[in-house]
């Protein structure tokens, strides 16, 4: 099988490239709407999608990896309502995305290129650093957690007390929670994944067998019950990304600290539960009434699921995640009769690592947040400040905005090398740098998400994690001093 791939893998290379050089060829040269072409597209990515997945598996199969995470993502939000126009499932929330037909050629070419570059940069640097020296192993460190925790805990309180409690009563969307109250969640939340992180790697560290039991009983019970309460507002509320990014850390950790292989079987199953639990959150916080966590809210909301996932999409659970090329189709219009941002919107986006930065680039820029963060951008462009709600944006979209298809290219291979990295630092059974240990966490945990937010973002969320942990050892480093 080892030497199947290997032989193979040039051949697969140069299709790719030759498919990305007709692709970009089409972009520049053919932008007029036409469902034949889309016909080919996709049999181009049936064809290279599960050749990628089968080049891309070691000896050991771990099917929870951010690769593949990341890609169910990525390609949902950019294809699957192509895939509905294309069957003929032609509702008019799907032919609002191709009111504009020669936008909806370009996203596709642009969607491709971008998704067959991510597999060139991937599967190039996997067998190409095969056969290459050792990865060098850092010496291990243990992390106390005493002032992470009292970060934590004062974070948890500062949060509850600024909060507008009419928020935590399913009012997510339509009641904003105080300003002051979402900028400590923010902290809280990736406080949280540094904790579990700091957890894991000091259960890595020690030889015994590592049992679900014994991973759970490393975590400080009071911190865990401190989480549960967070938890269970954000469910009233009906929110769900922090229930996601929690519950995927958790996870993750455990896998880190055990190093064992996760039959896909438990992954199938897990995922399906969580996928119809986060579907049914988000319909019954349409619903007005007192709160999600309402047995009635949520029996209606599983009525309405039921009545409208036939009709809604080819795939209904996954439809919500899939408007946002809504978004996408935006950026491109956008940048059709704006021009591009170069560079404005991914530097804005990282400047938030440090707390005052931002405020500091929007006056050197001379911009405000409406001309800096793509999400505004789209959504007043297309219908005006007064929006009654946020079009969002997509991972494309961001770099495209900025840098336009040649930075599509260049980004996107490199972030397939930076994928393969991860990957590989998931099942490593030698110490890894703890800034290594924090891009693998903040990028898995995001995986699904990535496809539709800022790729420059989930960075900061991981540098901002990684700066978490080293300020809640410096009070020890100043003890031994």
């Amino acid at each position: 099988m080892k030497g199947i791939k290997i032989i193979f893998v040039p051949i697969y290379l140069v299709s790719l490239f030759i498919s990305i050089i007709v692709l970009v060829y089409l972009y520049y040269s053919n932008r007029i709407f036409d469902p034949s072409l889309l016909q080919y597209g996709f049999v181009l990515l049936f064809i290279f999608t599960p050749l990628y997945l089968f080049l891309s598996q070691n000896n050991k199969v771990q099917y929870f990896r951010f690769s593949l995470l990341f890609l169910l993502g990525f390609l949902i939000v950019h294809f699957q309502l192509y895939l509905d126009y294309l069957i003929g499932n032609h509702t008019l929330a799907i032919i609002e995305m191709f009111k504009i037909n020669s936008v909806g050629m370009q996203g596709f070419y642009l969607a491709l290129v971008a998704t067959f570059v991510f597999y060139f940069g991937y599967v190039t640097f996997q067998y190409i650093k095969k056969k290459n020296a050792r990865r060098k192993s850092v010496n291990s460190k243990y992390y106390r957690v005493f002032f992470l925790k009292a970060i934590l805990i004062a974070l948890f309180l500062t949060y509850f007390s600024t909060s507008n409690f009419t928020y935590f009563k399913g009012n997510y969307g339509k009641v904003p929670n105080t300003s002051i109250a979402s900028y400590i969640e923010y902290f809280l939340i990736l406080t949280i994944v540094a904790y579990i992180i700091v957890v894991s790697i000091n259960l890595k560290e020690n030889y015994i067998k590592k049992k679900l039991s014994v991973y759970l009983k490393a975590f400080d019970y009071k911190i865990l019950i401190i989480i549960a309460i967070y938890l269970f507002s954000v469910i009233s509320s009906g929110d769900r990304g922090s229930i996601f990014l929690i519950a995927m850390s958790l996870f993750l950790g455990y896998i880190y600290a055990s190093n064992k292989i996760i039959p896909v079987f438990y992954i199938v199953i897990t995922g399906i539960v969580g996928i119809l639990f986060l579907f049914i959150i988000g319909i019954s916080r349409e619903i007005r009434g007192t709160s999600n966590m309402s047995i009635q809210k949520l029996q209606t909301a599983k009525k309405i699921a039921s009545i409208t996932k036939g009709y809604q999409s080819i795939s209904p659970y996954t439809y919500e995640l899939s408007r946002s090329l809504r978004a996408y189709h935006g950026s491109i219009l956008y940048v059709n009769d704006n021009g591009l941002r170069y560079g404005l919107v991914n530097l804005y986006q990282i400047s938030g690592v440090i707390p005052g930065l931002g405020r500091l680039f929007k006056i050197i820029a001379s911009k405000s947040e409406w001309e800096l963060v793509s999400s505004k951008i789209i959504t007043e462009y297309l219908h005006g400040y007064k929006a009654s709600h946020g079009l969002g944006t997509t991972t494309i979209s961001d770099i495209y905005m900025d840098f336009g298809l040649p930075g599509i290219i260049i980004i996107f291979l490199l972030f397939g090398i930076f994928v393969r990295l991860i990957d590989e630092n998931l099942n490593s059974k030698t110490h890894l740098k703890l800034i290594n240990i924090c891009f693998l966490f903040g990028f898995t945990i995001y995986a699904v998400y990535i496809g539709r937010a800022s790729m420059a973002g989930i960075f900061r969320h991981s540098i901002v994690i990684y700066l978490i942990i080293l300020i809640s050892q410096i009070p020890y480093k100043l003890k031994t001093k």
